[in-house]
């Protein structure tokens, strides 16, 4: 449960920074598309740890399953 919990604060750090590297680029610079670029790009990846780590948990299931 340990790793759970540190993905999904990854997770939620990596969101935190999509945000906030939006807002600062729209507000200092005013340039909309290289803000949406940022934000997009940093929830890619968040979303790539997250598919990663459900499919480590398939993995381990399948895993217990063959055992049997």
């Amino acid at each position: 449960m340990r790793k759970l919990t540190s993905v999904g604060k990854i997770i939620n750090i990596l969101a935190l920074l999509a945000a906030v590297s939006a807002i600062i680029l729209f507000l200092l610079e005013h340039k909309f598309q290289t803000a949406l670029w940022a934000g997009i790009s940093t929830l890619w990846i968040a979303n790539t740890i997250k598919k990663e780590q459900q499919l480590q948990q398939v993995i381990k299931i399948l895993e217990e399953v063959e055992k049997y």
